[in-house]
């Protein structure tokens, strides 16, 4: 089960003595009560440690890539974006497998779809356990 912590701004009321006179509870902000560390030493809290899969081309996308390198050169010479931006989905795919959407219409099960947005782009690609696998990087307008 997952807990999420939610912070909520204290208000006057919050921060004044109580009404009745009884002194207030743990959780007010009352200047005789500081308030809590934000490591409370509760390990649940701690952000996952970074796991980042190795991202591997098979030979389809190898050769697509080729041609869009030499097409990109050609036609583009003064916007080197493309490959700083494929390069850049390639490590965010690595680090979080699940961020793409799935692509139903491939043979291929679980295979995901990313967009990158600068260029058009789309890589399509499959998670697995133990490295990601590109399939193929399309431009946006080519279709499906």
């Amino acid at each position: 089960m997952v807990r999420l912590s939610i912070w909520l701004p204290t208000t006057r009321a919050m921060t004044s003595p109580a009404r009745s006179g009884a002194p207030c509870t743990k959780r007010c902000r009352h200047p005789g009560n500081p308030p809590r560390p934000a490591d409370s030493g509760n390990s649940r809290r701690a952000p996952p440690p970074a796991v980042r899969l190795p991202v591997r081309t098979t030979p389809e996308a190898d050769a697509q890539i080729r041609e869009i390198d030499s097409w990109w050169r050609r036609n583009r010479p003064a916007s080197p974006n493309l490959f700083a931006e494929l390069a850049a989905a390639f490590d965010i795919v690595g680090h979080v497998p699940q961020i793409g959407r799935l692509y139903r219409q491939s043979p291929v099960p679980d295979t995901r779809r990313a967009l990158l947005k600068g260029t058009r782009y789309h890589i399509y690609y499959v998670p697995r356990a133990d490295e990601v696998r590109v399939l193929a990087v399309w431009h946006a307008q080519r279709g499906v």
